[in-house]
């Protein structure tokens, strides 16, 4: 649960992370039902974040943003928190820039604090595991719009874990990616 849940906090000056409470609910009711780990370690009732980070992905620099943090060990930085986001300034307002992508991102539990940078700047993170792969997924989609082209890409991937074959995947890199 610590690496799936944890992973969240909302001061600077807190030690300890905390967990998603809606998860752990949702972990504990799957493990007292059936006596096991979810099959799922994310509650589909988490769908909402994923439009989210859609949401923000169309936005001008959105796209480049979701890409950056879903680099290993990836945060950003901003001076300060915005805190209000109306609904004119999530549908009307075309400003939305690196501060204010990263704040509603935050306060939708899409990114959480990690520390502070030598300048005194907020560093931002993805929490935790269960986060990691909503960004990948709209990265994947991003990138190959095409759901037939993107079923042939997963296809291409499994190929190694279940076969040790990479050569599916480096002819479906080179084919759609064109390196």
């Amino acid at each position: 649960m610590k690496s799936y849940y944890n992973g969240y906090r909302f001061s600077i000056k807190a030690k300890d992370y905390l967990y998603n409470p809606t998860l752990c609910l949702y972990f504990l009711e799957m493990f007292h039902d059936f006596c096991e780990f979810p099959q799922k370690m994310m509650d589909e009732n988490l769908a909402v974040d994923s439009q989210k980070i859609t949401y923000i992905s169309k936005l001008p620099i959105g796209e480049t943003m979701i890409a950056e943090l879903s680099q290993r060990h990836a945060t950003i930085d901003i001076s300060e928190l915005k805190e209000r986001f109306g609904i004119d300034d999530l549908l009307l307002d075309q400003t939305k820039d690196h501060h204010f992508i990263a704040s509603y991102l935050y306060y939708v539990g899409a990114l959480t604090m990690s520390g502070e940078t030598m300048t005194g700047e907020l560093s931002l993170k993805i929490p935790n595991l269960v986060m990691k792969p909503l960004y990948i997924d709209r990265i994947r989609n991003m990138l190959l719009v095409d759901p037939f082209i993107r079923d042939n890409g997963i296809v291409s991937a499994k190929k190694i874990y279940q076969e040790g074959n990479i050569q599916p995947l480096c002819d479906f890199v080179v084919k759609h990616y064109r390196l």
